[in-house]
């Protein structure tokens, strides 16, 4: 297999391969970011079942405390022993000071709990933030009456429940965080050493990352990611609630499977179309060739009794007294078309060793003129018959090597197809000059010319403009095609130039050969 052929066929079968796998890919990776989306809605939708479980105990313990608070009547002695998770009770009066228990009261009327309670809640008493945030609350449209106040101090996180009573006065909690996180834990799912072996593995981690409680038979390692993370609801808002699951199953290779199949069918499906396309190619390519040899050899065959039948009619022709007007009409006409048909089989010829690259050149000292001259000599009986006039206008005396031959192939074609195509012109120059060291040979006439559509495609073999069944004018399409090669053998060229009327044809060869 040639090797354009070979880069031609694996284009064929890689390019839409590797399109195929793109999308594939693409297609696999776009399911699996939506499965992976479901599934993490999923779990998060697990995890926000045990955040409304966590809320529904902090709503019992609000419920607890402002029951605590309305039933103490203002009287903080009867909230001398809060109820749980609370630590301690305090009160902040209606312009946000401190009422109990009292800093400026004496030393000795305050118990040890108490005096740690105002260290810890210092700094929200001066800075009367809890205060502010009871008003703030209600601005929101939150409960006007009660809420949840959170601030960091110490070891971390801290709590207070507050309620403001009818004068204006907020009665408060501070919450005991151990207790509390006791209480969550025991309304959360059972121990692991009792859990109903799920394998995963959810944790309740606090402000600071640490795990506060967590359930499930999975053991994950230390490097593990979650799966799922949501903040719990306020005001345990830094807390979080992950969920781990065991690694590596969700994108195993059960996952790829269908898509590398569908790949590698595709791929035998390609690889299978390029093989029976080179087999139909191969086999049309030995048609073609068994064909060429064929009218290659058929024409070799009629090449040499058509040069007997001509050099016998031209002898003929020659020796037929004056008065055989007649005898010698009929052998003008044997003498015309058997040049015509010699001409049709050198073209063929051409063609031929073109295809199987064997077409070459002989090349020896003369003059162009000399050449022209004999060539319009050939073709005069059937110019004269179709009413064409002839023009000459030859100045490339110079003697130089090119291919005689080839040459007169190449305007023989040329002044053929003014004789089949531009007859109705009634009129042919052929003009030859040197110009910047090059022979340039123009045929011109005054037919119908080539249509604009077709310029760039005359030189095209077997190209027609005409290729109907009911053409007046008929011919194999390869005599422009051949008269080209030959010029560009010569190393000039063969081209349509621009006219104001009908064709003009003009060929290129250099004076020293190629």
């Amino acid at each position: 297999m040639k090797p354009r052929l070979a880069i031609l066929f694996s284009l064929l079968v890689l390019v839409p391969l590797a399109g195929l796998s793109w999308l594939g890919v693409r297609l696999a990776a776009s399911e699996r970011e939506a499965v992976d989306r479901r599934f993490e809605q999923v779990l998060e939708t697990r995890l926000r079942d045990v955040d409304a479980l966590i809320s529904a105990h902090l709503e019992t313990v609000e419920a607890r405390l402002s029951e605590a608070a309305r039933m103490s009547a203002g009287d903080p002695a009867s909230l001398a022993d809060a109820p749980a998770p609370a630590r301690q009770f305090f009160l902040i009066d209606a312009d946000g000071k401190l009422v109990h228990p009292a800093a400026s009261g004496a030393q000795g009327s305050l118990s040890t709990e108490e005096r740690a309670f105002l260290g810890r809640i210092q700094g929200i008493v001066i800075n009367r933030d809890l205060w502010h945030a009871s008003r703030t609350n209600g601005a929101e449209g939150k409960d006007a009456d009660s809420g949840w106040y959170d601030w960091y101090e110490g070891r971390g996180l801290n709590l207070a429940f507050w309620l403001r009573r009818p004068d204006g006065s907020v009665a408060a909690f501070e919450i005991n965080r151990p207790r509390l996180t006791a209480d969550l834990i025991a309304a959360l799912p059972d121990t692991p050493g009792k859990s109903t072996g799920a394998a995963e593995r959810i944790r309740l981690t606090d402000e600071k990352g640490d795990v506060v409680y967590q359930w499930g038979a999975l053991e994950p390692g230390e490097d593990a990611e979650p799966e799922a993370r949501i903040a719990l609801a306020a005001p345990l808002a830094s807390w979080h609630l992950e969920v781990y699951l065991p690694s590596g199953t969700p994108a195993g290779f059960g996952s790829r499977f269908p898509l590398l199949a569908g790949i590698a069918a595709a791929a035998i499906a390609l690889i299978a179309l390029a093989f029976v396309l080179y087999r139909e190619y191969r086999r049309d390519l030995n048609e073609a060739e068994r064909r060429l040899t064929f009218v290659n050899q058929v024409s070799h065959e009629l090449k040499t009794p058509l040069t007997n039948i001509r050099l016998y009619a031209e002898l003929l022709e020659e020796n037929l007294p004056d008065e055989a007007e007649d005898e010698r009409r009929y052998v003008g006409v044997l003498v015309g078309e058997s040049r015509r048909l010699s001409r049709l089989i050198d073209n063929v010829l051409a063609f031929s060793r073109q295809r199987q690259e064997k077409l070459r050149l002989h090349p020896a000292p003369g003059c162009i003129d000399d050449t022209i001259r004999e060539v319009i000599e050939q073709f005069a009986p059937a110019l004269g018959e179709a009413g064409i006039v002839v023009e000459t206008n030859l100045d490339a005396a110079a003697t130089f090597p090119f291919d005689r031959d080839a040459v007169a192939q190449i305007l023989g074609n040329l002044i053929g197809n003014v004789e089949k195509y531009a007859a109705s012109g009634g009129w042919m120059r052929v003009a030859s000059e040197i110009r910047d060291g090059v022979v340039c040979v123009r045929v011109e006439d005054h037919g119908p010319g080539v249509p604009p559509a077709h310029r760039s495609r005359i030189f095209r073999p077997f190209h027609r403009v005409d290729d109907s069944l009911t053409a007046r004018s008929t011919g194999t399409g390869i005599g422009l095609s051949i008269a080209r090669a030959l010029a560009r053998l010569h190393g000039g060229d063969l081209q349509l130039t621009a006219s104001s009327t009908g064709s003009t044809f003009e060929f290129h060869l250099p004076l020293g050969g190629r």
